[in-house]
């Protein structure tokens, strides 16, 4: 839980600093990335084309929200929407490890953090596996997982397991032993 208070002038300077600096997860290459402060402390918007595609609020008490929508945009297949499973680990991943570093880091959080991930808005996709196959559709518009982080040194991919194993289960499929979809 975040036990601290930041101004929001302080936070965007933390946000700018940062190596690297702080920003959505799994954007392209070619997003335009802006830092700004508002009421909450400091905001990343990543942009492409003139649409905010990536969205990492650091509120004041010390809070990390991120929320991205790229990851799912033109993904379709023969008219049904999907989940790519490899890019949906990685952009995860990514996103926990930098927001765990930037607690650690920057705002000096103390362990245990608590945590909130998932998939919103995605009733009727199926899950893309290996090979060209797909699973079963999704009947349920969002998966969350809440958990905890204990230590700062646990792989984010052990972290997160028990929500890429709710996605999966979702889509009508065990998560792969071999964690390979």
């Amino acid at each position: 839980m975040p036990r601290g208070s930041w101004s929001s002038t302080t936070l965007k300077d933390l946000v700018e600093m940062g190596t690297p600096p702080l920003t959505s997860f799994g954007i392209p290459m070619n997003a335009a990335t802006w830092i700004r402060r508002n009421a909450y402390g400091a905001v990343v918007l990543d942009i492409v084309d003139d649409e905010t595609i990536g969205v990492t609020q650091v509120f004041e008490t010390g809070e990390i929200w991120g929320m991205e929508k790229w990851l799912l945009r033109n993904t379709d297949h023969d008219g049904v929407p999907y989940i790519p499973s490899e890019r949906l680990e990685t952009h995860l991943e990514e996103a926990l490890d930098q927001y765990l570093h930037f607690a650690k880091d920057a705002l000096h959080l103390e362990l245990p953090l608590r945590f909130i991930a998932g998939l919103s808005g995605i009733e009727g996709y199926k899950m893309a596996m290996d090979h060209g196959c797909f699973t079963d559709v999704v009947f349920k518009d969002e998966v969350l997982f809440e958990g905890t982080v204990t230590s700062f040194e646990e792989a984010v991919k052990d972290i997160l397991r028990p929500l890429y194993a709710s996605v999966w289960d979702a889509c009508g499929r065990s998560y792969p032993l071999n964690n390979e979809a």
